[in-house]
């Protein structure tokens, strides 16, 4: 005889006299949630082995992460935030101190070593670029720690050049370090 018994994903034939049944839920070492929604059953004992180690210690993994997110140190975002503010200031002086002194940028026109060709760089784009606007989207951190962070992100820029309107974007990374308790980019690399 065939009857339908409800599976854990679909609907599935079930027949009684060529297959085993299946344990009883209470007996099951299954922790994920039921289709319907419903909390898992209780583990027996004789499954504890084969629990994960948050179980064991009476914690769920939610709280294990939640624990060992709050010793790893924050990505230095509200940095990257002011560093396009200052970008967008046009102020060389207002970049400087962002920027370390062993700094390499690699942009479409070259590569510029050391502060002062950064900058340097930075100070003939604001000349060219009349009224540019600066914007970091899709900021993401590769790795980061109390004294290095590696982000990538997407840039888009608008301005005007000889008297028209012109816009533009690409891909940039950007390595940080902290020296004396201040982020600065050691490294920033655009590309179109």
């Amino acid at each position: 005889m065939w009857s339908r018994r409800r599976c854990r994903r679909s609907w599935r034939p079930w027949r009684a006299s060529s297959r085993r049944r299946p344990p009883p839920l209470s007996r099951r070492c299954d922790s994920r949630p039921r289709v319907c929604g419903r909390t898992p059953p209780r583990r027996s004992p004789r499954c504890a082995s084969r629990q994960p180690a948050c179980a064991t210690n009476g914690t769920s993994p939610t709280d294990q992460s939640a624990r060992s997110s709050v010793n790893q140190p924050v990505p230095p975002a509200e940095f990257v935030r002011a560093y396009e503010r200052a970008t967008n200031s046009h102020d060389i002086a207002r970049l400087a101190p962002l920027i370390a002194p062993e700094a390499v940028y690699w942009f479409t026109d070259g590569t510029h070593r050391g502060r002062e060709a950064v900058l340097a760089a930075i100070a003939t784009t604001f000349a060219t670029i009349q009224d540019e606007v600066y914007r970091i989207d899709d900021l993401e951190w590769v790795a980061h720690s109390a004294d290095h962070a590696v982000c990538r992100y997407r840039f888009a820029w608008t301005g005007t050049i000889d008297g028209r309107s012109r816009s533009g974007g690409g891909r940039g990374t950007n390595v940080l370090v902290k020296t004396a308790g201040a982020w600065q980019v050691l490294h920033e690399h655009l590309s179109a």
